[in-house]
């Protein structure tokens, strides 16, 4: 996301700051396709921040990934795969991460924040508020269950 500044457009990291930041985690999982899971977002903007990234083991992240691609983004929910994604999440959990973020639309689909063994903060839903927030110039909360 861009923003205006005096110096032109400039880079503008709204999410997941918002959430992450007002709740002073120190570990945060994320949940999403591989490219977001193993992406520099997150990792980079959050560590700047002091904030761990802790990605799904390899053998989660494909199942999510897969689960993403043939299951979420067809409208498709299955009860095997909610399961699947909440044992990662206890798996994050267990890894160390404070939280996690839901980092794909379609996440809470399958698990919303308030199934979610760990606070989760919803991405699109933190990007809205905080998009929000911003255009009537006052700062945004955290959107966690």
């Amino acid at each position: 996301m861009y923003r205006r500044s005096s110096e032109g457009l400039t880079e503008s990291w709204i999410l997941p700051d918002v959430g992450v930041q007002a709740l002073e985690v120190t570990s945060v999982g994320i949940i999403g396709t591989k490219l977001v899971m193993f992406g520099s977002t997150y990792q980079t903007m959050l560590g700047i921040k002091g904030v761990k990234v802790i990605t799904p083991e390899a053998r989660d992240a494909d199942a999510i990934d897969s689960i993403i691609f043939r299951e979420l983004i067809h409208g498709e929910i299955r009860e095997e795969s909610r399961e699947l994604f909440i044992s990662a999440m206890k798996r994050l959990a267990d890894r160390g991460a404070d939280g996690v973020i839901l980092g794909c639309s379609e996440a809470p689909l399958l698990v919303p924040a308030e199934k979610a063994p760990l606070p989760a903060y919803d991405a699109v839903g933190l990007l809205a508020d905080s998009a929000v927030h911003y255009s009537i110039g006052r700062p945004s909360g955290a959107s966690v269950r």
